[in-house]
């Protein structure tokens, strides 16, 4: 090969590696972010569940024979 070309195959790959590095990256932040996106969805679901339940109990409505009381 020829030296200005076994030059610019070196460089191109090493652009091909920051690339990819680069694309890696990112697609693992959008994974961490989907996974702390349905976290925080699941604990603001049970706090408004838990704050209904307790002003539905507070405005006297029995509890159900379920629960045993």
């Amino acid at each position: 090969m020829y030296p200005n070309k076994q030059d610019k195959n070196q460089k191109l790959r090493s652009v091909r590696a920051l690339y990819r590095k680069n694309i890696n990256k990112t697609r693992t932040d959008d994974e961490e972010t989907k996974v702390w996106k349905v976290l925080i969805s699941i604990c603001v679901l049970a706090v408004f569940f838990i704050c209904v339940i307790d002003v539905v109990f507070d405005i006297g409505v029995p509890l159900p024979p379920l629960f045993g009381i």
